[in-house]
C-alpha cells in the first residue's frame, strides 16, 4: 500500500458581531483586521489557516431581522467591492 498526505480544506464561517462603521465596506476591512486565526492553532499542528477567504462575504446590518439589507460582497481579500443583495 502506498501512503498519501491528503490536505482538507473546509469552508468555516466566522461571524463577527458588533462591528461600527460608517459603511459596509468599512465594516468588512475591520472584521478582516480583527479576526483572530490563533484559534485553528490549538487544533494541532497538522492545521493551519490558509489566509484566503471564500467569496463573497455576507454583512448583515445588527437590528434588520428580516435581513432587507443584507448584502454579499465580492472580492474581498483585495477590497475590490461589488455587491448584490441577497
Amino acid at each position: 500500500m502506498v501512503k498519501y498526505t491528503v490536505h482538507l480544506y473546509p469552508v468555516v464561517r466566522v461571524t463577527l458581531d458588533g462591528i461600527e462603521a460608517l459603511n459596509k465596506q468599512e465594516a468588512i476591512e475591520k472584521a478582516l483586521d480583527e479576526i483572530d486565526t490563533s484559534c485553528f492553532e490549538s487544533l494541532g499542528s497538522n492545521i493551519s489557516f490558509a489566509e484566503e477567504y471564500h467569496d463573497p462575504c455576507l454583512v448583515d446590518v445588527e437590528g434588520d431581522e428580516e435581513h432587507e439589507d443584507s448584502t454579499n460582497h465580492s472580492h474581498i481579500d483585495g477590497l475590490e467591492m461589488t455587491t448584490s443583495a441577497s
